[in-house]
């Protein structure tokens, strides 16, 4: 798997789970509200990782 392509994954994975944090926490009876610390630590490592991977502005650039 190419590095952009892991990127891409990665960001997708934040996203959706940063949209599954909306849900939950809008839903003060979701029993995943007790959770919300592991999904926040998820999306941050996923963002991590298209960071890490992903193209960066300038690079390349002389």
């Amino acid at each position: 798997m190419r590095e952009s392509e892991l990127a891409a994954m990665e960001e997708y994975r934040g996203e959706g789970l940063t949209a599954r944090i909306v849900d939950i926490s809008s839903d003060p009876q979701n029993p995943s509200n007790s959770c919300l610390d592991l999904y926040q630590a998820a999306v941050q490592d996923a963002f991590s990782n298209a960071a890490r991977y992903g193209s960066q502005p300038g690079e390349g650039w002389s």
